[in-house]
């Protein structure tokens, strides 16, 4: 909430208090200077922040005064002297002017008679009769990410893109992932339920291309706890989109001021308050292939009771699935057509079974496997398509309850923030694979097993449990946080005490798998099947698999996770020390925080006795951490021969964690303006990421990665030391173990940002901007199990890591995580924005967004080679950094006339590099670019309800077809597979 840090009419005069809002910005205008405004009709309150931002005035105003009042809006080339009387309308209000730059709104109807027509309302100049009284007025407008000091938009510390709630109706998306997900400075594996075969349908932002880990995500500047899962970073599906007020991304390190994980940047996520009456929104949408239809549903409330004033709110998400079957890119794995290689799986039915060193199947479905003459040599068409049961994109379902609260009180003011999410999703995977020869347990079988019909020990047996039908991955969670504070003045001093409570509670159940300890008695020995065992039937055709079978070997696991956290923190803000250039601005405070993380697998899931999933070893973590920060922003000088402004911000954090020490980090950031126009900005900060509880405290957990063997080639084999023997080019996910290590250290990081904006004033309502960026960390946290099976056949390093059987296949990889090598990224932002009148027509809005990734240099371990991945896609299965484009550009075009808007969007991607699995081949994955088209209305034909249709990847584009991705032939992480999506969205003010 915008606050008046000081003001005096003849002396101190406290007429803003807690119960008064004040709209402001830089004071780099007047009352009487014209813009290209557009102010939405909503809330008075709203209208005249947007009116102050805009024409960069202040404007102070009673909260109680404008509560219930709502206006049409105000558009075209005016002042705020034209706009007010628009926006006051019939409201028993007075708008005075206190100086050009400063206008205040009193009650008017003791002063004045039934206003006339807006058009003819004049502003009262300077109607104070002690106006010429006032000694100095300081106002702040609110806190912005970047800066723990108030400061208006116009002094924004750092490079940012800010996302407000028209540009959130602009974008046509209802999922907050999905939203940051198209800014262009995301790049990397980011999640969403668009990623099906190892998502949980949970989602996160990885800005740079770096792990999600190097992002910090706020919500109202405070942390959120992470998901209980990877412990990585916040659960984005947890936050409906109809809480959201405003999105500010900060795209630079910030660990001075905000601790852990900021090293790529800051969203900050700001939730709606000060509303007045209720709001509601409806949207509905599917795709033109009658599938993936998504309703969400936002109900909003905000009043006052007495003193107390509070905003009530409710979502509802619901998205239905869509399947890899239903998309012609998605629908095979055969990739082979399409410049690929086949991918289909050697997990068959019927089986593949390895005898006497040739693989055979079944010679056709009238046969029931009892003989050996009823097998054939396998082909390389005897492979499995799994896809016909997968989603490509996992139906999803949220409810949400959220609350804010404030009350004034003598010294202050109290409030509370409540938000309640409950999120489910289904994840539907192929049936359950067997492969006898890659289990932990053993699974040999028998000579004498009841369905052999060999008469010899079989090791490797690779059958498709179809009779159990598609696996079903359901994840359940439930996040709640509440915030307590108290805030309030004490001279110039402005401080704020709080205490906050994160907690997530998830639960992941999987069906339809195989218990492998009873898989092993069923496939032993004659004699060790007995009493309940019934023997399992590999070797026959579908169906040979019976329910007795069935009943016997099927089984469904469970997990829970639980992420915790308690923030404390007491924070101060001051004006200092006055320069000829203006105030020393100083922020201070401490915190702290107790963070936990607990996995709690059933007994299955803990002791690897399941076939079909995942195993996870029960682990809690915890940890306690203390900081403290300091904050100055310095006026250096000001209205100076070539020099119009210089400023510098400096700030330093101290840090101590219980698990793995001590650490200090600094900023610094200059902003030196030569002229009015034209703003120059560097920062330089150093950072921080400390291991996650995970990854210290986990342990042995496996998954099936999706590897290279380069031994799978024919031309390594004899060649590369650690390649004797080829082992099968069919497989192609490898049992991996991860754990963790209690000795990690943090990950340190240098960012450094420079770069110009430029508004000039020769063409009003254009803006400009260049920034460079370079990201250079250390001591980086992996487990790279890729690097470890390269290098293992390469120099045979990484002995006990790399476990391979006799057949040379791949047995399991062991891939802890440690502090290994160094990453740098280097890129550019280029921002681009006008908006003018067109006389008679409207006004016109360009704007063009885009992100260079000029260099993605990682060194994997100290002194070993570096390896620059800009231009290339490596899929986080594979252990890569999944797409990292040259360019991500957005253009968007929008007209508004009257009642009208109407905008053209435009989202490009570059091409990317990759490398065929399975080879050295090396080809190019094609530029995606998709274009939405969207119209909205306002006014009496719809009966006030503001209507938008929207028709999104208008032309029909398919995802760029990518042969090294592991699921849906294409990068689900940077592009999207669902097609024309056309959808209604319907939003009433009352």
């Amino acid at each position: 909430m915008p606050i008046a840090r000081r003001s005096s009419i003849r002396g101190r005069l406290r007429c803003l208090s807690f119960s008064a809002l004040i709209a402001c910005a830089a004071a780099a205008a007047d009352v009487s200077t014209a813009v290209d405004l557009d102010v939405a009709p909503g809330p008075l309150s709203d209208a005249l922040l947007d009116l102050a931002a805009q024409t960069d005035i202040s404007i102070v105003f009673s909260r109680t005064a404008v509560l219930r009042e709502r206006v049409s809006g105000a558009r075209g080339r005016l002042s705020a002297r034209q706009a007010l009387p628009l926006l006051l309308g019939q409201a028993c209000l007075s708008a005075i002017e206190i100086s050009p730059t400063l206008i205040a709104i009193r009650d008017g109807c003791a002063q004045r008679p039934r206003p006339p027509a807006p058009s003819t309302i004049a502003v009262q100049p300077a109607a104070v009769p002690d106006a010429a009284g006032i000694e100095e007025v300081i106002v702040r407008e609110r806190y912005v990410t970047g800066s723990r000091i108030r400061l208006p938009d116009a002094q924004s510390p750092g490079h940012m893109d800010i996302i407000d709630r028209s540009d959130i109706a602009l974008a046509g998306n209802q999922d907050l992932g999905a939203l940051l997900r198209a800014l262009p400075a995301v790049a990397g594996n980011s999640t969403s339920t668009l990623v099906t075969n190892g998502g949980d349908g949970s989602a996160n932002i990885t800005l740079r291309g770096l792990p999600a880990s190097n992002t910090l995500v706020l919500l109202n500047g405070r942390r959120a706890n992470t998901d209980p899962w990877g412990g990585r970073s916040v659960d984005l599906n947890t936050i409906p989109l109809g809480l959201v007020d405003r999105i500010e991304v900060l795209k630079e390190g910030a660990s001075a001021l905000y601790g852990s994980d900021a090293i790529a940047g800051v969203v900050n996520i700001v939730t709606q308050r000060n509303l007045a009456g209720l709001e509601v929104s409806t949207y509905y949408g599917g795709a033109s292939r009658d599938d993936l239809r998504t309703v969400n549903s936002d109900l909003t409330y905000g009043g006052e009771f007495g003193a107390l004033t509070f905003t009530l709110g409710a979502a509802y998400y619901d998205q239905d699935p869509l399947y890899s079957r239903d998309r012609s890119l998605s629908a095979s794995s055969d990739n082979r057509r399409l410049g690929g290689v086949d991918q289909r799986s050697s997990a068959t039915v019927p089986a593949r079974a390895s005898v006497d060193g040739t693989v055979l199947t079944l010679a056709n479905d009238r046969l029931d496997g009892s003989d050996p003459s009823h097998f054939r040599p396998a082909t390389s068409d005897d492979l499995f398509e799994y896809r016909r049961y997968t989603t490509a994109i996992v139906p999803s379902r949220r409810y949400s309850l959220f609350a804010d609260a404030r009350h004034p009180g003598a010294d202050g003011e109290f409030y509370a923030e409540f938000l309640f999410t409950d999120t489910h999703a289904r994840n539907t995977l192929a049936p359950t694979p067997l492969f006898t020869a890659f289990e932990l347990i053993d699974l040999t079988v028998a000579a004498d097993a009841v369905f052999n019909p060999f008469d010899e020990p079989l090791l490797d047996v690779r059958r498709r449990v179809t009779e159990l039908g598609a696996r079903q991955q359901t994840n359940d969670t439930d996040t709640s946080r509440i915030v307590l504070g108290w805030e309030g003045d004490l001279g110039a001093v402005h401080w704020d005490t709080r205490y906050g409570y994160n907690v997530t509670d998830a639960t992941e159940r999987r069906s339809r798998l195989l218990r492998a300890s009873r898989v092993a008695q069923s496939l032993g020995p004659a004699s060790a099947c007995t009493g309940a065992c019934v023997g399992l039937d590999l070797f026959g055709p579908a169906g040979s698999v019976d329910q007795g079978m069935i009943d016997y070997l099927g089984v469904n696991a469970m997990s829970h996770g639980r992420s915790e956290m308690h923030h404390l923190a007491v924070n101060a803000d001051a004006s200092t020390l006055q320069l000829p250039a203006g105030a020393i601005e100083v922020a201070s405070g401490v915190e702290y925080r107790r963070e936990s993380l607990g996995v709690r697998p059933d007994r299955l899931i803990a002791e690897a006795d399941t076939i079909g999933g995942t195993s996870d070893s029960r682990f809690d973590g915890g940890r306690d951490l203390w900081e403290a920060y300091v904050e100055a922003w310095i006026p250096l000088a000001a209205q100076r021969r070539a020099i119009h402004k210089l400023d510098a911000q400096v700030a330093l954090r101290a840090s101590h964690y219980s698990d793995f020490g001590a650490t200090t980090n600094p900023r610094l950031a200059v902003h030196y303006w030569p002229s009015q126009s034209v703003l120059l900005r560097a920062s330089a900060t150093q950072g921080f990421r400390a291991p996650t509880l995970r990854q210290l405290h986990a342990g042995a957990s496996q998954t099936f990665e999706r590897l290279n063997d380069p031994c799978a080639q024919p031309g390594n084999v004899g060649v590369l030391p650690g390649c004797a023997i080829q082992s099968d080019p069919t497989l192609v996910q490898f049992m991996t173990i991860r754990t963790g290590d209690n000795d990690l250290d943090a990950e340190r990081a240098q960012t450094f940002t420079a770069g110009v904006v430029i508004t000039p004033t020769a063409i009003p309502g254009l803006t400009a901007s260049l920034d460079y960026y370079r990201i250079s960390g250390k001591d980086v946290v992996d487990a790279n199990a890729q690097y470890i099976v390269n290098e293992n056949a390469r120099a045979l390093a990484f002995p006990e890591q790399v476990i391979r059987g006799g057949d040379g296949n791949i047995l399991r990889v062991l891939a802890p995580f440690q502090n290994i090598g160094r990453r740098e990224v280097r890129g550019l932002d280029l921002e681009l924005s006008h908006e003018f009148t067109v006389r008679g027509t409207g006004a016109l809005e360009l704007a063009l967004k885009a992100s260079r990734i000029e260099s993605f240099e990682e060194q994997i371990e100290p002194g070993g080679s570096t390896i620059d991945y800009a231009g290339t896609f490596r899929d986080e299965a594979s252990a890569g950094n999944g797409a990292l484009p040259d360019w991500k550009v957005n253009l968007s075009v929008i007209w508004k006339h009257q009642l009208w808007n109407v905008g053209y969007h435009t989202r490009y991607v570059s091409t990317l590099d990759e490398i065929v699995p399975g080879t050295e081949t090396r080809r190019t994955i094609d530029a995606w670019r998709v274009d939405r088209l969207q119209a909205s209305y306002l006014g009496p034909l719809s009966l006030w309800t503001k209507v938008t249709l929207g028709i999104d990847n208008l032309w029909d584009e398919p995802p760029p077809f990518s042969a090294a991705a592991f699921n849906d032939s294409y990068d689900s992480r940077t592009y999207d597979i669902t097609g024309r999506y056309a959808y209604l969205l319907l939003q009433r003010q009352f």
